[in-house]
Protein backbone atom coordinates (compact mmCIF):
# COMPACT_ATOMS: atom_id res chain seq x y z
CA UNK A 1 0.00 0.00 0.00
CA UNK A 2 0.73 3.23 -0.64
CA UNK A 3 -1.06 5.76 1.68
CA UNK A 4 0.50 7.49 4.38
CA UNK A 5 -2.32 6.27 7.49
CA UNK A 6 -5.17 3.99 7.37
CA UNK A 7 -7.43 2.77 10.13
CA UNK A 8 -7.18 -0.67 12.14
CA UNK A 9 -9.92 -2.48 13.58
CA UNK A 10 -10.02 -4.88 16.61
CA UNK A 11 -13.03 -6.94 17.73
CA UNK A 12 -12.94 -7.56 21.46
CA UNK A 13 -15.31 -7.68 24.44
CA UNK A 14 -17.44 -4.97 24.81
CA UNK A 15 -15.60 -1.72 26.90
CA UNK A 16 -12.32 -3.32 26.68
CA UNK A 17 -9.46 -0.97 26.71
CA UNK A 18 -7.80 -1.07 23.23
CA UNK A 19 -4.31 -0.13 22.59
CA UNK A 20 -2.82 0.17 19.38
CA UNK A 21 0.91 0.57 18.41
CA UNK A 22 3.49 0.99 15.72
CA UNK A 23 5.93 -0.28 16.32
CA UNK A 24 8.02 1.44 13.56
CA UNK A 25 6.74 4.85 14.90
CA UNK A 26 6.53 4.54 18.25
CA UNK A 27 2.94 5.85 17.40
CA UNK A 28 0.32 5.00 20.06
CA UNK A 29 -3.39 4.84 20.53
CA UNK A 30 -5.72 4.47 23.32
CA UNK A 31 -9.86 3.37 22.51
CA UNK A 32 -12.41 2.03 24.24
CA UNK A 33 -14.16 -1.19 22.68
CA UNK A 34 -17.69 -0.11 22.02
CA UNK A 35 -20.95 -1.74 22.58
CA UNK A 36 -20.49 -4.09 19.65
CA UNK A 37 -16.82 -5.09 21.02
CA UNK A 38 -15.45 -2.76 17.91
CA UNK A 39 -12.25 -0.23 18.29
CA UNK A 40 -10.81 1.25 15.89
CA UNK A 41 -7.62 3.53 15.95
CA UNK A 42 -6.22 5.76 12.70
CA UNK A 43 -2.73 5.34 12.60
CA UNK A 44 0.43 6.77 10.09
CA UNK A 45 2.57 4.83 8.85
CA UNK A 46 6.05 5.21 8.10
CA UNK A 47 7.28 4.94 4.38
CA UNK A 48 9.06 2.51 2.56
CA UNK A 49 8.96 -0.01 5.71
CA UNK A 50 7.56 -2.94 7.20
CA UNK A 51 4.86 -1.31 10.07
CA UNK A 52 4.51 -3.45 12.82
CA UNK A 53 1.08 -2.68 14.86
CA UNK A 54 0.70 -4.46 17.94
CA UNK A 55 -2.95 -4.46 18.88
CA UNK A 56 -3.54 -5.08 22.89
CA UNK A 57 -6.98 -5.74 24.64
CA UNK A 58 -7.63 -5.60 28.46
CA UNK A 59 -11.06 -6.55 29.74
CA UNK A 60 -12.72 -5.60 32.98
CA UNK A 61 -11.65 -9.30 34.56
CA UNK A 62 -8.05 -8.29 33.69
CA UNK A 63 -7.62 -10.69 30.88
CA UNK A 64 -4.91 -9.56 28.08
CA UNK A 65 -4.83 -10.51 24.48
CA UNK A 66 -2.67 -9.50 22.20
CA UNK A 67 -2.46 -9.59 18.20
CA UNK A 68 0.10 -8.16 15.94
CA UNK A 69 -0.59 -7.30 11.96
CA UNK A 70 2.53 -5.96 9.35
CA UNK A 71 1.69 -3.47 7.21
CA UNK A 72 3.96 -3.02 4.44
CA UNK A 73 4.12 0.49 3.19
CA UNK A 74 5.77 0.78 -0.33
CA UNK A 75 7.00 4.28 -0.99
CA UNK A 76 6.12 7.23 -2.95
CA UNK A 77 6.74 6.45 -6.54
CA UNK A 78 9.82 8.01 -7.90
CA UNK A 79 9.47 9.45 -11.42
CA UNK A 80 12.96 10.18 -13.62
CA UNK A 81 12.69 12.71 -16.19
CA UNK A 82 15.87 12.99 -17.92
CA UNK A 83 17.75 15.66 -19.96
CA UNK A 84 17.36 17.28 -23.24
CA UNK A 85 18.03 14.95 -26.31
CA UNK A 86 18.56 11.70 -24.25
CA UNK A 87 15.53 10.02 -25.37
CA UNK A 88 15.29 8.35 -28.81
CA UNK A 89 13.65 5.45 -31.01
CA UNK A 90 13.80 2.45 -28.77
CA UNK A 91 14.29 0.12 -32.27
CA UNK A 92 17.51 1.98 -34.05
CA UNK A 93 16.21 0.76 -37.08
CA UNK A 94 13.55 3.59 -36.54
CA UNK A 95 15.92 6.24 -36.66
CA UNK A 96 15.61 7.72 -39.98
CA UNK A 97 11.22 7.80 -39.23
CA UNK A 98 11.91 9.84 -36.30
CA UNK A 99 14.39 12.20 -37.77
CA UNK A 100 11.08 12.91 -39.98
CA UNK A 101 8.66 12.85 -37.61
CA UNK A 102 8.53 15.31 -34.32
CA UNK A 103 6.26 14.37 -31.64
CA UNK A 104 7.31 10.83 -32.15
CA UNK A 105 4.65 7.80 -30.93
CA UNK A 106 5.35 7.37 -26.87
CA UNK A 107 4.75 3.99 -26.70
CA UNK A 108 8.11 3.74 -29.72
CA UNK A 109 10.65 6.16 -27.38
CA UNK A 110 13.09 5.03 -24.45
CA UNK A 111 15.92 6.40 -22.57
CA UNK A 112 18.81 6.19 -25.48
CA UNK A 113 20.83 3.14 -23.71
CA UNK A 114 24.36 5.46 -23.57
CA UNK A 115 22.19 8.15 -21.73
CA UNK A 116 20.50 4.93 -19.62
CA UNK A 117 23.14 3.35 -18.68
CA UNK A 118 25.74 5.85 -18.22
CA UNK A 119 23.86 8.61 -17.40
CA UNK A 120 20.97 7.57 -15.32
CA UNK A 121 21.52 3.86 -14.73
CA UNK A 122 23.56 4.66 -11.51
CA UNK A 123 20.56 7.05 -10.04
CA UNK A 124 18.17 4.12 -11.02
CA UNK A 125 20.51 1.68 -9.13
CA UNK A 126 20.67 3.50 -5.84
CA UNK A 127 16.95 3.72 -5.80
CA UNK A 128 16.67 0.34 -6.31
CA UNK A 129 19.29 -0.93 -3.54
CA UNK A 130 17.51 2.16 -1.32
CA UNK A 131 13.82 -0.15 -1.93
CA UNK A 132 12.49 1.45 -5.07
CA UNK A 133 11.39 -1.58 -7.21
CA UNK A 134 12.07 -0.57 -11.10
CA UNK A 135 8.66 -0.38 -13.28
CA UNK A 136 6.84 -0.94 -9.50
CA UNK A 137 8.33 2.16 -7.59
CA UNK A 138 10.66 4.22 -9.90
CA UNK A 139 10.22 5.33 -13.51
CA UNK A 140 11.63 7.13 -16.22
CA UNK A 141 10.14 9.05 -18.54
CA UNK A 142 11.25 9.07 -22.21
CA UNK A 143 10.22 12.32 -24.32
CA UNK A 144 10.60 14.19 -27.68
CA UNK A 145 12.60 16.45 -26.37
CA UNK A 146 12.82 18.37 -29.86
CA UNK A 147 9.01 19.99 -28.93
CA UNK A 148 8.32 23.24 -26.65
CA UNK A 149 8.06 21.84 -22.83
CA UNK A 150 4.67 23.51 -23.14
CA UNK A 151 2.59 26.58 -24.35
CA UNK A 152 2.66 29.90 -22.99
CA UNK A 153 -0.08 31.35 -21.79
CA UNK A 154 0.93 34.93 -22.48
CA UNK A 155 1.19 35.65 -18.53
CA UNK A 156 3.97 35.52 -16.99
CA UNK A 157 2.28 35.07 -13.83
CA UNK A 158 4.07 31.91 -12.36
CA UNK A 159 1.19 29.78 -13.40
CA UNK A 160 1.18 27.36 -17.17
CA UNK A 161 -2.60 28.16 -17.35
CA UNK A 162 -2.95 26.03 -20.40
CA UNK A 163 -1.54 23.36 -19.21
CA UNK A 164 -4.79 20.94 -18.00
CA UNK A 165 -5.27 17.82 -17.45
CA UNK A 166 -6.75 17.56 -20.46
CA UNK A 167 -4.01 19.34 -23.16
CA UNK A 168 -1.25 16.89 -21.38
CA UNK A 169 -3.27 13.79 -21.73
CA UNK A 170 -3.88 14.17 -25.86
CA UNK A 171 -2.92 10.96 -27.61
CA UNK A 172 -0.70 12.57 -29.70
CA UNK A 173 1.34 15.38 -27.51
CA UNK A 174 1.76 18.74 -28.49
CA UNK A 175 4.69 19.43 -26.39
CA UNK A 176 7.03 17.59 -24.20
CA UNK A 177 4.49 17.91 -21.09
CA UNK A 178 1.98 15.23 -23.04
CA UNK A 179 4.50 12.76 -22.97
CA UNK A 180 4.80 12.77 -19.18
CA UNK A 181 1.47 13.21 -18.49
CA UNK A 182 0.40 10.27 -20.88
CA UNK A 183 3.14 8.27 -18.90
CA UNK A 184 1.17 8.93 -15.64
CA UNK A 185 -2.14 8.25 -17.01
CA UNK A 186 -1.95 4.25 -17.14
CA UNK A 187 0.40 4.94 -13.64
CA UNK A 188 -2.41 5.98 -11.63
CA UNK A 189 -5.39 3.61 -13.58
CA UNK A 190 -3.23 0.60 -12.71
CA UNK A 191 -2.69 1.50 -9.34
CA UNK A 192 -5.50 4.28 -8.17
CA UNK A 193 -3.51 4.03 -4.68
CA UNK A 194 -0.88 6.36 -6.44
CA UNK A 195 -2.19 9.88 -5.45
CA UNK A 196 1.69 11.30 -5.21
CA UNK A 197 4.76 10.86 -6.78
CA UNK A 198 8.42 11.92 -6.46
CA UNK A 199 10.15 13.93 -9.11
CA UNK A 200 13.44 14.04 -10.09
CA UNK A 201 13.91 15.84 -12.86
CA UNK A 202 17.46 16.14 -14.43
CA UNK A 203 18.88 19.14 -16.65
CA UNK A 204 15.64 20.24 -19.02
CA UNK A 205 13.90 17.47 -17.07
CA UNK A 206 13.87 19.54 -14.59
CA UNK A 207 11.95 22.31 -16.22
CA UNK A 208 9.63 20.11 -17.15
CA UNK A 209 9.08 18.71 -13.69
CA UNK A 210 8.58 22.77 -13.06
CA UNK A 211 6.07 23.07 -15.49
CA UNK A 212 3.74 20.35 -14.30
CA UNK A 213 3.85 21.49 -11.19
CA UNK A 214 2.94 25.05 -11.86
CA UNK A 215 0.09 24.29 -13.80
CA UNK A 216 -3.64 23.48 -13.21
CA UNK A 217 -2.99 20.00 -14.54
CA UNK A 218 -0.99 19.06 -11.06
CA UNK A 219 -3.38 16.87 -9.13
CA UNK A 220 -6.25 17.33 -11.67
CA UNK A 221 -9.20 14.81 -12.31
CA UNK A 222 -9.47 13.13 -15.05
CA UNK A 223 -12.16 10.56 -16.88
CA UNK A 224 -11.31 6.86 -17.81
CA UNK A 225 -13.14 3.68 -18.39
CA UNK A 226 -15.81 5.11 -16.56
CA UNK A 227 -14.32 6.38 -13.54
CA UNK A 228 -12.82 9.53 -12.21
CA UNK A 229 -9.10 9.62 -11.24
CA UNK A 230 -6.58 12.12 -9.99
CA UNK A 231 -2.81 12.96 -11.84
CA UNK A 232 -0.76 12.57 -8.85
CA UNK A 233 0.71 15.55 -6.65
CA UNK A 234 4.50 16.24 -6.68
CA UNK A 235 5.82 15.92 -2.85
CA UNK A 236 9.42 15.77 -3.11
CA UNK A 237 10.71 17.77 -6.34
CA UNK A 238 14.56 17.11 -6.89
CA UNK A 239 16.12 19.62 -9.41
CA UNK A 240 19.53 18.17 -10.92
CA UNK A 241 21.58 20.38 -12.66
CA UNK A 242 18.68 22.21 -13.93
CA UNK A 243 19.19 25.58 -16.01
CA UNK A 244 16.29 27.69 -14.01
CA UNK A 245 17.04 30.82 -15.47
CA UNK A 246 18.24 28.92 -19.27
CA UNK A 247 21.64 28.69 -20.41
CA UNK A 248 24.33 31.00 -22.41
CA UNK A 249 25.61 27.86 -24.06
CA UNK A 250 22.40 27.78 -26.44
CA UNK A 251 22.10 31.24 -27.58
CA UNK A 252 24.71 30.55 -30.53
CA UNK A 253 23.26 27.49 -31.52
CA UNK A 254 19.65 29.35 -31.58
CA UNK A 255 21.91 31.96 -34.06
CA UNK A 256 23.41 28.80 -35.82
CA UNK A 257 26.65 28.47 -34.13
CA UNK A 258 26.60 24.94 -33.34
CA UNK A 259 30.38 25.08 -32.84
CA UNK A 260 30.26 24.51 -29.06
CA UNK A 261 26.36 22.95 -28.37
CA UNK A 262 27.28 19.36 -27.26
CA UNK A 263 25.85 16.99 -25.37
CA UNK A 264 27.83 15.68 -22.67
CA UNK A 265 27.38 11.72 -21.62
CA UNK A 266 30.30 11.11 -19.54
CA UNK A 267 33.97 11.05 -21.17
CA UNK A 268 31.95 11.72 -24.31
CA UNK A 269 30.84 14.96 -26.30
CA UNK A 270 28.40 13.89 -28.66
CA UNK A 271 27.65 16.66 -31.29
CA UNK A 272 23.73 16.12 -31.75
CA UNK A 273 23.27 18.62 -34.92
CA UNK A 274 25.92 16.98 -36.88
CA UNK A 275 24.16 13.80 -36.40
CA UNK A 276 20.29 15.27 -36.53
CA UNK A 277 19.68 18.49 -38.04
CA UNK A 278 22.23 18.64 -41.08
CA UNK A 279 21.13 15.72 -43.01
CA UNK A 280 17.34 16.35 -42.22
CA UNK A 281 17.94 19.98 -43.18
CA UNK A 282 19.13 18.39 -46.74
CA UNK A 283 16.53 16.05 -46.80
CA UNK A 284 14.29 18.67 -46.78
CA UNK A 285 15.97 20.86 -49.42
CA UNK A 286 17.49 18.87 -51.98
CA UNK A 287 14.87 15.76 -51.80
CA UNK A 288 11.69 17.31 -51.10
CA UNK A 289 11.48 15.46 -48.14
CA UNK A 290 9.96 16.94 -45.05
CA UNK A 291 8.90 16.93 -41.12
CA UNK A 292 5.69 15.64 -39.65
CA UNK A 293 5.04 17.17 -36.67
CA UNK A 294 1.79 18.77 -33.95
CA UNK A 295 2.51 22.18 -34.85
CA UNK A 296 3.07 21.71 -38.46
CA UNK A 297 4.66 20.28 -40.99
CA UNK A 298 8.49 21.77 -42.17
CA UNK A 299 8.80 21.39 -45.98
CA UNK A 300 10.83 23.58 -48.17
CA UNK A 301 8.24 25.95 -48.77
CA UNK A 302 7.68 26.49 -45.09
CA UNK A 303 10.96 27.53 -44.53
CA UNK A 304 11.79 30.02 -47.85
CA UNK A 305 13.67 33.25 -46.39
CA UNK A 306 11.39 35.87 -48.31
CA UNK A 307 13.78 38.36 -49.24
CA UNK A 308 16.34 35.90 -50.69
CA UNK A 309 13.50 33.28 -51.63
CA UNK A 310 16.15 30.54 -50.53
CA UNK A 311 16.07 28.09 -47.63
CA UNK A 312 16.46 29.37 -44.39
CA UNK A 313 19.07 27.34 -42.45
CA UNK A 314 18.47 29.10 -39.07
CA UNK A 315 14.21 29.18 -39.62
CA UNK A 316 14.84 25.69 -40.00
CA UNK A 317 16.81 25.06 -36.52
CA UNK A 318 14.26 26.69 -34.56
CA UNK A 319 11.04 25.17 -35.57
CA UNK A 320 12.60 21.83 -35.90
CA UNK A 321 14.42 22.37 -32.58
CA UNK A 322 11.73 24.64 -30.76
CA UNK A 323 12.62 23.37 -27.24
CA UNK A 324 16.45 25.34 -28.03
CA UNK A 325 14.03 28.73 -26.91
CA UNK A 326 13.30 26.93 -23.42
CA UNK A 327 16.45 26.99 -22.52
CA UNK A 328 17.64 30.60 -23.82
CA UNK A 329 19.10 32.75 -21.01
CA UNK A 330 16.80 34.66 -19.46
CA UNK A 331 19.72 36.48 -16.59
CA UNK A 332 21.82 39.41 -18.14
CA UNK A 333 24.52 37.51 -20.46
CA UNK A 334 25.02 39.43 -23.78
CA UNK A 335 27.06 42.34 -24.10
CA UNK A 336 26.00 43.97 -27.48
CA UNK A 337 28.25 45.69 -29.82
CA UNK A 338 28.38 48.90 -27.55
CA UNK A 339 29.85 46.71 -25.18
CA UNK A 340 26.29 46.77 -22.60
CA UNK A 341 25.62 43.59 -20.91
CA UNK A 342 21.59 42.77 -21.53
CA UNK A 343 19.28 40.67 -21.56
CA UNK A 344 17.07 39.14 -24.48
CA UNK A 345 14.07 39.41 -22.39
CA UNK A 346 12.13 41.97 -24.31
CA UNK A 347 13.25 40.59 -27.83
CA UNK A 348 11.37 38.41 -29.96
CA UNK A 349 14.12 35.34 -28.89
CA UNK A 350 12.95 35.75 -25.29
CA UNK A 351 12.33 32.37 -22.99
CA UNK A 352 8.46 32.53 -22.44
CA UNK A 353 8.53 29.60 -20.30
CA UNK A 354 11.60 30.42 -17.60
CA UNK A 355 9.96 34.03 -17.86
CA UNK A 356 6.62 32.08 -16.74
CA UNK A 357 7.77 30.40 -14.15
CA UNK A 358 10.20 32.20 -12.20
CA UNK A 359 7.87 35.29 -11.95
CA UNK A 360 7.61 36.47 -8.42
CA UNK A 361 10.56 34.36 -7.46
CA UNK A 362 13.05 36.08 -5.79
CA UNK A 363 16.46 35.61 -4.26
CA UNK A 364 15.57 33.20 -1.13
CA UNK A 365 11.87 33.58 -1.49
CA UNK A 366 9.67 31.07 -4.55
CA UNK A 367 6.42 31.16 -4.31
CA UNK A 368 6.13 27.99 -6.08
CA UNK A 369 7.51 25.84 -4.01
CA UNK A 370 3.55 25.95 -1.37
CA UNK A 371 2.73 23.01 -3.77
CA UNK A 372 4.32 21.06 -3.39
CA UNK A 373 6.11 19.10 0.21
CA UNK A 374 10.19 20.10 -0.52
CA UNK A 375 12.33 20.83 -3.12
CA UNK A 376 15.63 19.97 -3.17
CA UNK A 377 18.70 21.19 -5.65
CA UNK A 378 21.80 20.18 -6.73
CA UNK A 379 24.36 20.63 -8.76
CA UNK A 380 27.90 20.84 -9.81
CA UNK A 381 29.81 23.96 -8.95
CA UNK A 382 33.86 25.19 -9.68
CA UNK A 383 36.45 25.30 -8.64
CA UNK A 384 37.45 21.84 -9.19
CA UNK A 385 35.36 18.71 -10.47
CA UNK A 386 36.45 17.83 -13.88
CA UNK A 387 38.29 15.34 -15.72
CA UNK A 388 42.15 14.64 -13.65
CA UNK A 389 40.30 17.88 -11.14
CA UNK A 390 40.67 20.38 -13.35
CA UNK A 391 38.83 23.40 -12.90
CA UNK A 392 35.46 23.11 -14.88
CA UNK A 393 34.38 26.19 -17.01
CA UNK A 394 31.01 26.93 -18.54
CA UNK A 395 30.10 29.45 -20.97
CA UNK A 396 28.47 32.10 -19.42
CA UNK A 397 28.46 35.40 -21.37
CA UNK A 398 27.96 35.60 -24.94
CA UNK A 399 29.97 39.01 -26.79
CA UNK A 400 28.29 39.84 -30.09
CA UNK A 401 31.12 40.98 -32.33
CA UNK A 402 30.22 43.04 -35.84
CA UNK A 403 31.74 40.70 -38.80
CA UNK A 404 34.90 42.20 -41.02
CA UNK A 405 34.52 39.20 -43.36
CA UNK A 406 38.68 38.39 -42.18
CA UNK A 407 38.87 37.01 -39.20
CA UNK A 408 36.24 35.17 -36.53
CA UNK A 409 34.97 31.87 -36.84
CA UNK A 410 30.96 30.26 -36.46
CA UNK A 411 30.01 26.93 -37.32
CA UNK A 412 26.17 26.84 -38.96
CA UNK A 413 24.55 23.03 -38.77
CA UNK A 414 24.54 22.86 -42.52
CA UNK A 415 28.20 23.79 -43.27
CA UNK A 416 30.84 20.68 -43.12
CA UNK A 417 33.06 23.13 -41.57
CA UNK A 418 33.71 26.48 -39.27
CA UNK A 419 33.56 29.28 -41.78
CA UNK A 420 34.36 33.16 -41.42
CA UNK A 421 31.30 35.24 -40.96
CA UNK A 422 30.35 37.83 -43.70
CA UNK A 423 31.00 40.94 -43.54
CA UNK A 424 28.25 43.35 -41.65
CA UNK A 425 26.93 40.16 -40.03
CA UNK A 426 26.68 39.98 -35.72
CA UNK A 427 28.56 36.56 -34.79
CA UNK A 428 29.06 35.64 -30.85
CA UNK A 429 32.05 34.82 -29.01
CA UNK A 430 31.52 33.16 -26.16
CA UNK A 431 33.86 33.85 -22.52
CA UNK A 432 34.01 30.91 -20.19
CA UNK A 433 34.02 31.20 -16.18
CA UNK A 434 35.34 28.46 -13.89
CA UNK A 435 31.59 29.02 -12.21
CA UNK A 436 28.87 25.92 -13.03
CA UNK A 437 28.87 22.39 -14.18
CA UNK A 438 30.43 22.90 -17.97
CA UNK A 439 27.19 23.51 -19.45
CA UNK A 440 24.85 25.58 -17.08
CA UNK A 441 26.41 28.67 -15.35
CA UNK A 442 26.23 28.67 -11.41
CA UNK A 443 23.88 31.99 -12.12
CA UNK A 444 21.16 29.83 -13.22
CA UNK A 445 22.10 26.34 -11.42
CA UNK A 446 21.35 28.54 -8.13
CA UNK A 447 19.19 30.95 -9.77
CA UNK A 448 16.50 32.30 -6.59
CA UNK A 449 16.89 29.30 -4.51
CA UNK A 450 19.93 29.96 -2.11
CA UNK A 451 18.22 30.88 1.48
CA UNK A 452 14.94 30.01 0.48
CA UNK A 453 13.30 27.73 3.70
CA UNK A 454 11.55 25.71 2.21
CA UNK A 455 14.40 24.87 -0.62
CA UNK A 456 17.54 22.30 0.08
CA UNK A 457 20.48 23.80 -1.92
CA UNK A 458 23.59 21.55 -2.51
CA UNK A 459 26.35 22.38 -4.57
CA UNK A 460 29.04 19.68 -5.18
CA UNK A 461 32.78 20.53 -6.14
CA UNK A 462 36.58 19.48 -5.45
CA UNK A 463 38.35 22.85 -4.04
CA UNK A 464 37.64 25.57 -1.29
CA UNK A 465 33.87 26.65 -1.29
CA UNK A 466 32.94 30.10 -1.88
CA UNK A 467 31.65 32.05 1.20
CA UNK A 468 28.20 31.50 1.61
CA UNK A 469 27.68 28.66 -0.86
CA UNK A 470 25.51 25.34 0.24
CA UNK A 471 28.61 23.75 -1.04
CA UNK A 472 29.78 20.41 -0.45
CA UNK A 473 33.29 18.56 -0.99
CA UNK A 474 33.49 15.49 -3.36
CA UNK A 475 35.89 13.40 -4.50
CA UNK A 476 33.66 12.00 -7.68
CA UNK A 477 32.82 14.30 -10.75
CA UNK A 478 30.36 16.84 -10.68
CA UNK A 479 29.98 17.76 -14.28
CA UNK A 480 26.35 18.23 -16.20
CA UNK A 481 25.71 15.04 -17.04
CA UNK A 482 28.37 12.96 -14.86
CA UNK A 483 27.13 14.58 -11.61
CA UNK A 484 24.67 11.47 -11.74
CA UNK A 485 27.39 8.73 -11.33
CA UNK A 486 28.78 10.67 -7.98
CA UNK A 487 28.28 8.72 -5.24
CA UNK A 488 27.97 10.93 -2.71
CA UNK A 489 25.07 13.04 -4.52
CA UNK A 490 23.16 9.82 -5.20
CA UNK A 491 23.61 8.92 -1.44
CA UNK A 492 22.27 12.60 -1.06
CA UNK A 493 19.26 11.91 -2.77
CA UNK A 494 18.29 8.89 -2.22
CA UNK A 495 18.27 9.99 1.56
CA UNK A 496 15.86 13.14 0.83
CA UNK A 497 13.78 11.11 -0.99
CA UNK A 498 13.10 8.68 1.99
CA UNK A 499 13.09 11.77 4.18
CA UNK A 500 15.59 10.55 6.23
CA UNK A 501 18.83 12.54 7.00
CA UNK A 502 21.39 13.33 4.63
Amino acid sequence: MRVGSGKIAAATAPGAAVVFINTATGEHDHRVAGADGSAIAKMAFKRSATNQIEVTARDRFGQRQTRRVAVQQRPEPVVIVPGWGTSGPANVFDLPEFLLHRGYPAERLAVLGVANAFVYGGLQDALAAAGYVKGRDQFIVPYDWRLSIAPSDGVPDGVLSEVTAESILQPQPAFSLGYFGNFLKPMVVNDPSIVAIDLVGHSNGGLLSRSYVQSPAHGATFNAGGRTYALPKVEDLVLLATPSLGSAITYPFWMNDTSSFKLSLVLADLTIVGTILGPVYDDVVANGASVAGPDGRIDRSAIIDPVTGLPDARLFLRRYLASLRDMLPTYAFLTDTSGSLTTINDTPDANHLLLDINTRSVPGSNPWTRLVRQVTVSYGEHPRGGLFNRPIVTETLVHSVAADGRKGSVWPFQSPRPITPPAGSVYHVRETRPAGDDMVPSVSLRATYAGDPRIVVRAWGNGTPEVGREWMPTKGSVRHAEILGNRDVLAFIRHHLRRDPA
